[in-house]
C-alpha cells in the first residue's frame, strides 16, 4: 500500500467530508418530511398476498435511506475525527503546508509558501514531504512506502 498517497487522498477529501456532515442532517430532515407525507395504507379489504402498494414501497424506501444515512454520518464523523486528530499532531508550519497544498489548495500554493516562509521551492517540497511523513505516521502508525 502506498501510505503517502493514501494520506494525500485523505487530506484532499477532508473538506468534502466536512461538507457531507453539514449536508446529511438536512437530507435526513427531508426524508423525515417525506415520511410524514406518505399516508398510511387503507384497510378496505383482504390483504393481497405477496404484493405491496406504492405507498408501502415509498415508506420502506425512506426508512432504508434514513438508516443508510445515519450509518454514513457515523462513518463520516469518525473519518473526520481521525484525519483532524492526525493533523493536530503536526506543527503549525506542517499544518500550513498540508492545508495550502492539499486540504484547501490555492493556485500557485508553492510560490505563496515560498514567500510566506521565505524559503526556496526545494525547501517547500522538502518540508512538505516531512509533513506528509509525520501526518502518515499519525494516521496509520506506519511510514510511507
Amino acid at each position: 500500500m502506498d501510505w503517502k498517497q493514501e494520506a494525500i487522498n485523505k487530506l484532499k477529501d477532508l473538506e468534502v467530508k466536512k461538507q457531507a456532515l453539514r449536508s446529511i442532517p438536512l437530507e435526513r430532515e427531508r426524508l423525515r418530511c417525506a415520511l410524514e407525507g406518505i399516508r398510511a395504507s387503507g384497510v378496505d379489504g383482504a390483504p393481497v398476498r405477496g404484493s405491496t402498494t406504492r405507498r408501502e414501497d415509498r415508506l420502506l424506501g425512506c426508512i432504508v435511506k434514513l438508516q443508510e444515512l445515519e450509518n454514513t454520518e457515523k462513518q463520516a464523523k469518525l473519518w473526520v475525527k481521525t484525519v483532524s486528530g492526525a493533523l493536530d499532531a503536526l506543527t503549525d508550519e506542517e499544518r500550513l503546508l498540508l492545508d495550502r497544498l492539499y486540504v484547501l489548495p490555492v493556485k500557485n500554493g508553492v510560490n505563496q509558501l515560498c514567500e510566506e516562509l521565505m524559503v526556496e521551492k526545494s525547501a517547500v517540497y522538502y518540508r512538505r514531504d516531512k509533513a506528509l511523513r509525520r501526518f502518515t505516521l499519525a494516521m496509520y502508525g506506519a511510514p510511507e512506502s
